[in-house]
């Protein structure tokens, strides 16, 4: 069996990779740090040190992890960024018998969903360099495999924040990418290898994601509060359309805890309004209202089209951890559109949070209507049910079905709205 060498032992990616490689590796670190006990350390910025690591790579299967980035750190070094992104590699691709090249969706700029044969169009020092590392390697060795990424996180944290029970994190809503597990990325990579797969592929997660949106589903296991803030250099920016599709999980399938029954209670949620607030941000949005004005003759309508509509909420930072880690059997309530509702349901993978979601339009039920009453107390079974709701006409009703009930008050506007929750009231009595 070949040998395997990875390249950035001491890094985010190289560190994760070297833990999960079975047979014996060579682990090269690439700064000298003390930190780094396991990695022989070479300098790939000196041509002996380069020399040195491809002595090791010759006819090894090479994972190169080594990376000068993102963006601000290639601009203050940018000869470095040169050397360790594009020649070092395409140098030691020379002499690999398989090469990985780690890249990142950075190569692109242009907004979509972007296949690995669409040409790049790097708009950074950070971003030139690494699509230059791309065509090197694949020019100096075309059995070599280009890998590219975005948004890498594991169960512990990403590759700047670790994640910590009680604290409060502040997160954009207005920076997405597409979270990448490492430990699935890890596991799909090795078996494009075991297949001799060359190229470019796409390895990254099946969700695009705002960093605000990613860490609230990362609460689900730690119970952190997130709150949503604006950065100021938006990026919406490119999603990766990934290969193989399914190889990554979601967020959500990641750090949700397994549904259990708790027996005694079942609650039941407002989608908008409870589990979910308005992006007040993006109201002024200049994109959003003029692609709505073209499209309908009255000023200030909300879009028809069900993709806007969804991306216009996202989840309420009051709420939302509160609402997904309830212990009771829980129900997902929503008087709307089905088109804008499964989207909600696909992005966050509702499905695997709540035992039951419940659409006005798609179950012809609408909330607290009797048809909605009838599929609440068939699940509710011996079960008391409580709804959370924003509106007092809806909660009024519910009473009325013997229900307990909770309303949701807006307690804060931008950027997201967020809302809270009343105590429970008794069960209307005639």
């Amino acid at each position: 069996m070949a040998p395997v060498v990875v390249i950035g032992a001491g890094g985010y990616l190289g560190s994760r990779l070297l833990d999960d490689v079975s047979q014996e590796v060579a682990a090269i670190g690439v700064v000298r740090s003390a930190d780094e006990p396991d990695a022989e350390v070479a300098d790939l910025l000196e041509d002996d040190g380069v020399e040195a690591v491809a002595e090791v790579c010759r006819d090894a299967i090479v994972f190169y992890c080594a990376n000068v980035g993102g963006r601000q750190a290639a601009i203050a070094a940018p000869t470095a960024a040169r050397r360790i992104n594009c020649d070092v590699p395409a140098r030691l691709a020379e002499v690999a018998r398989k090469f990985v090249y780690f890249s990142t969706d950075y190569v692109f700029s242009q907004p979509g969903r972007l296949s690995p044969d669409t040409p790049c169009s790097p708009d950074s020092t950070y971003a030139h360099t690494k699509a230059a590392g791309e065509r090197r390697v694949l020019a100096a060795a075309p059995q070599s495999l280009i890998v590219r990424v975005s948004g890498l996180y594991d169960d512990d944290g990403t590759r700047g924040r670790t994640f910590r029970a009680g604290e409060t994190i502040n997160a954009s809503d207005n920076r997405h990418t597409t979270p990448t597990y490492v430990p699935d990325l890890v596991r799909a990579v090795k078996q494009m290898v075991d297949r001799d797969e060359r190229g470019i592929r796409h390895v990254v997660g099946p969700a695009t994601l705002s960093d605000y949106e990613f860490h609230q589903l990362a609460s689900l296991r730690w119970g952190f509060t997130v709150r949503p803030v604006l950065a100021t250099e938006r990026r919406d920016g490119p999603v990766l359309v990934a290969e193989p599709s399914g190889a990554v999980r979601h967020p959500t399938e990641v750090f949700r805890s397994p549904r259990a029954d708790h027996g005694t209670e079942l609650r039941v949620f407002d989608c908008v309004g409870v589990l979910l607030g308005a992006r007040t941000w993006k109201h002024p949005d200049p994109l959003l209202w003029t692609a709505e004005e073209s499209r309908l003759p009255q000023q200030g309508r909300l879009v028809d089209d069900p993709g806007l509509l969804a991306d216009m909420y996202a989840p309420n930072w009051r709420l939302w951890t509160t609402v997904c880690r309830a212990p009771a059997i829980k129900i997902l309530a929503n008087n709307g559109k089905q088109a804008s509702f499964e989207k909600w349901v696909e992005r966050y993978r509702l499905d695997l949070i709540f035992d039951r979601t419940i659409n006005s339009e798609r179950d012809a039920a609408e909330k607290p209507g009797p048809a909605f009453a009838h599929i609440v107390h068939t699940l509710a079974g011996h079960r008391t049910v409580t709804l959370y709701d924003d509106s007092r006409e809806i909660t009024t009703g519910a009473q009325r079905h013997g229900w307990a009930t909770a309303l949701a008050v807006r307690t804060a506007l931008w950027p997201v709205s967020a809302y809270t929750c009343e105590r429970r009231t008794l069960p209307w009595a005639p």
